[in-house]
């Protein structure tokens, strides 16, 4: 199974050490052309990420559950996409921040319509 795949991207995410930094570094850093067998420690620690949080990555390895991620993703009907993914909205690419993973339930296609957000505390 690729590293890339959704439901690896998905698994990942139920781990708690694994935040959105950490996929947003493991996603540009090109980690995932790398077999996770092959994954060390220092592999994460050489792109930024501290080395306590690489261990715990290292150690939640075995728990990934990529048959449940993907059935979770079809019983949802959701595509997983990546700042690495062509569908990935362009003017959300440009923030500062962008989120390294959506979620999409629907169109993909519809992420690249004009939109409009309102963003408030309450």
């Amino acid at each position: 199974m690729s590293t890339s795949s959704p439901e690896f991207i998905a698994a990942h995410h139920r781990i708690p050490s694994i935040t959105p930094r950490v996929i947003a570094v493991v996603l540009e850093s090109g980690i995932l052309d790398q077999p996770p067998s092959q994954w060390a420690p220092r592999i994460f620690t050489n792109a930024g990420i501290e080395a306590s949080r690489a261990s715990e990555i290292i150690a939640a390895l075995p728990q990934l559950n990529l048959a449940a991620a993907r059935a979770a993703l079809d019983e949802h009907r959701v595509t997983v996409i990546t700042t690495l993914d062509h569908g990935y909205p362009r003017l959300l690419r440009e923030i500062p921040s962008p989120p390294p993973v959506l979620y999409v339930r629907g169109r993909v296609a519809a992420l690249s319509a004009a939109m409009l957000a309102v963003v408030g505390t309450r």
